[in-house]
This record gives structure tokens, sequence and C-alpha cells, in this order.
């Protein structure tokens, strides 16, 4: 199931959509049905433009984040059970780089936890879940890399767990609630401090609360922002883009958990 969805879900977002959009309109100018052919070429121009679009891109991070902020002070919060930062991607070692790096999101979310341990003056530990998301390459380093940087910045080894095990968000639930199980099997409900990127806060949190977790979010890797009009708002760029796909792909996801029954 995990392959399947891994390899259908490219065909639900906007490069691959506009790709075939393109393919299509070009075939059908090609064989002579002009006006059908020009419809999909201006359609998937259209969108592409609308996607890159500062504006259109911000409003789409909006819906998944806007009830989801970083708390002021985590001093309420020092019985949690652990401080839960979800993976969110790094390169592998390979010929031309014998060390992987953290993607910027990995980064983010990684300082945001480091930040609220050094709040709590490390009276709670953190967890960092996720192993590899690419069904044709079962190892991933991000964790204990994660590890090593946090270990740098102060954070204690044995305060510091790497769960490498889950490849999904709702993996990630269940192995983070086994470990802590484990440990605290009297608590109940536990609590956690979840840190993840505020367009993935929807779903990570109905998914630790779908296991009868007490859920503090903690957002990082922000998207949305105050809108601001300047020329450059109104070009298309790659960021906006990106930022575009990334939010209609949470809402994939999103959708895809609710079909399944995951939240």
């Amino acid at each position: 199931m995990f392959t399947f969805l891994k390899l259908l879900k490219p065909f639900l977002l906007p490069p691959t959509l506009l790709a075939a959009a393109f393919a299509i309109g070009c075939l059908l100018v090609w064989r002579s049905r002009k006006r059908l052919g020009l419809g999909f070429l201006m359609s998937a121009l259209a969108a592409y433009t609308l996607l890159s679009l500062d504006p259109v891109a911000n409003g789409l991070a909006w819906t998944l984040e806007r009830n989801y902020r970083t708390p002021i002070s985590f001093d309420d919060h020092r019985d949690a059970a652990a401080i839960v930062i979800l993976a969110g991607g790094a390169t592998e070692p390979n010929a031309h780089h014998a060390m992987g790096e953290l993607s910027g999101a990995s980064w983010r979310r990684l300082w945001r936890g480091v930040s609220a341990y050094r709040s709590l003056d490390g009276a709670v530990p953190i967890i960092y879940s996720g192993g590899s998301g690419d069904p044709f390459n079962k190892v991933s380093h991000e964790a204990e890399l994660a590890k090593s940087y946090a270990e740098l910045a102060g954070v204690a080894s044995t305060a510091f767990t790497a769960e490498t095990a889950s490849r999904t968000t709702h993996e990630n639930g269940a192995a983070v609630v086994r470990i802590l199980r484990e440990r605290r099997p009297g608590d109940m409900p536990l609590k956690i401090l979840l840190v993840t990127s505020a367009w993935h806060m929807r779903r990570a949190v109905a998914v630790f609360r779908g296991l009868d977790v007490d859920v503090v979010p903690v957002a990082a890797d922000v998207a949305s922002r105050s809108f601001r009009f300047t020329p450059l708002s109104v070009l298309p760029s790659a960021d906006a883009f990106s930022s575009s796909v990334t939010s209609i792909h949470e809402w994939v996801g999103l959708l895809g958990y609710r079909l399944l029954g995951r939240l």
C-alpha cells in the first residue's frame, strides 16, 4: 500500500497534471484539433501562472496554517512526555558528497524543537521521528544526522531519541506512542509538544489526537505571511509555485487520510 500510494501521488499534483495537460494540448493541435488543443494549453498556462503567484501561494498555505502558531512560552508544558519532531527530509551521502544534509524544512523543525528543549531547561526529552519516505530506498540517515546537530546545539545525547522506522505521518504517531507507552505506562493521556511544519500540523495533530495523545502544536517552517504588495508579488516565481504545490500536496494527504480512516 505504501509503495502504491507513493506512485499514485505524483498523478494528483500540479507538476504531473500540468505536464499532462500541455502534452495533450500539443497532441491535439498536431492532430488538427486546434480549438480543443489550445484550450488545454491555455488552461495549463493559466493554472501554472496562478499557482506561481505569491498571493495564491500565500492563501493556500494560510488555509492549512491559520490555526497553528508557536506558543509564546513553554512554562505550562513541563509535564509533557516528549518534544516530538517529525522528520522533513534529508539528502543521502553519495560519491560526490560524503555527508548528507537536512532539508530546509528539517532544519527549521529541528531548531524549533531544540529551542523548546532549551526553554524547558532540558527537562523534556526529544524524539525525532521519521525514516525513509522513498519506497525504493529504505535507508535514511536523517534522524541520526539531526541528533548529531542537536548535540552540537547542547542537547544531551540521552535526551534525544532517533526513531527511524516510520515512513508516514500515521506511522510516526504509532511509533512515538509505542516509545512513550514503554517509558511512561501509567500516563493517560500522554502529552507531547509536537513540532512540524505549520502546513503539515493539521494532519499531524489529527493523527496524534486520534491515538489519544494530548498535543501542544509547536509550528515551524511557516509558509504563510502577511501579504505586502510589491511589483515582484504579481510576477510568477518558482518559490511561489513550490509553496502552492506543497499546500496542494498536504490537502491531498488530508483527503487520503480521511478516505483511509486515519483521521
